[in-house]
């Protein structure tokens, strides 16, 4: 599916935008995300104030990847005010996994995507020197290498750059953190706001960024449990009942809600790795939390 910015797309000449000035663009249309995001979250609290029995866990739109679109648009905007630009058509494309399924894409230099369940993927037709894409959701990568043309995945809080290897990226923007785990090869993860340092990960490391407070730190894992999911599988460490809800609505296409504050410090360390059945997880959840029950109503879910 072609994706075109109504105003102004259809004249963007990507040719003649560095990569410097793609990065100093990036950002202002990040502070607009930002923006977009912080007013999401204000509705958010004042719907939960009138709905204060009721905690909305999952089936939330990815409202960020519709703001995270190319960056240089935003450079032929202020361009365009200097001087008359060549009409250039720029051709994107948004490939998105919805609630419950996955898909597999193939990029035009030949890397591989795998799209977890509410994402999207945002990549050009050709790609130039710099191999941008721009993500919502989770996926994972395997990266056709090229030392001559960098690969960098966008998200509205980090990017992450490679030129050849196989990671995963989970930047969902109802989520607290943007994890980035590395399979094999190397890549380097930096936050969009600042001037911290790119952090080196190798294989089997995983980087976690705070969308709370900006911090951010690497630990050892398996990075086989982060993949997991494009066979199906889900695993959790040490997680929260909200985070575990929203993963399991998005997988089985269901909204989930807790109506109940009492289970807000319930930890929770699972796998499921025998194709599960939407039942199976939620009972096995349950019993991992003692006295917590769930009622199904249509396509919604009530933990209580």
């Amino acid at each position: 599916m072609a994706f075109k910015e109504p105003d102004f797309w259809d004249r963007l000449d990507i040719s003649s935008v560095s990569a410097e000035e793609t990065e100093r663009s990036y950002s202002e249309v990040l502070s607009k995300a930002k923006k977009l995001e912080a007013s999401y979250e204000l509705r958010k609290l004042r719907a939960g104030r009138r709905r204060s029995a009721l905690r909305v866990i999952a089936g939330i739109a990815a409202v960020v990847a519709l703001i995270i679109v190319p960056a240089v648009s935003v450079m032929y905007v202020r361009r365009s005010l200097d001087r008359p630009v060549q009409p250039v058509t720029a051709e994107f494309r948004e490939f998105i996994a919805r609630k419950g399924e996955i898909r597999e894409l193939v990029l035009p230099d030949q890397s591989r995507v795998t799209l977890n369940a509410g994402s999207t993927l945002f990549y050009p037709e050709t790609f130039s020197d710099v191999r941008y894409v721009y993500l919502s959701g989770e996926a994972v990568f395997d990266v056709t290498a090229s030392g001559e043309h960098p690969f960098i995945v966008k998200t509205s809080d980090v990017s992450v750059r490679v030129h050849g290897t196989r990671f995963n990226v989970s930047a969902y923007p109802d989520e607290d953190n943007v994890n980035v785990a590395l399979c094999r090869g190397a890549v380097s993860v930096s936050p969009n706001k600042g001037d911290a340092v790119p952090v080196e990960l190798k294989p089997d490391q995983s980087y976690r960024y705070s969308r709370i407070d900006g911090s951010s730190t690497v630990t050892s894992v398996n990075s086989s449990e982060y993949t997991g999911w494009e066979s199906g599988n889900l695993s959790f460490h040490s997680q929260d009942i909200h985070s575990v809800a929203r993963t399991i609505g998005r997988r089985f296409n269901v909204n989930i809600y807790v109506t109940t504050g009492k289970y807000d410090k319930a930890v929770i360390t699972a796998k499921f790795i025998h194709g599960e059945t939407f039942e199976e997880q939620m009972n096995a959840i349950c019993r991992l939390v003692p006295g917590m029950k769930y009622s199904v109503s249509g396509e919604n879910v009530y933990l209580r």
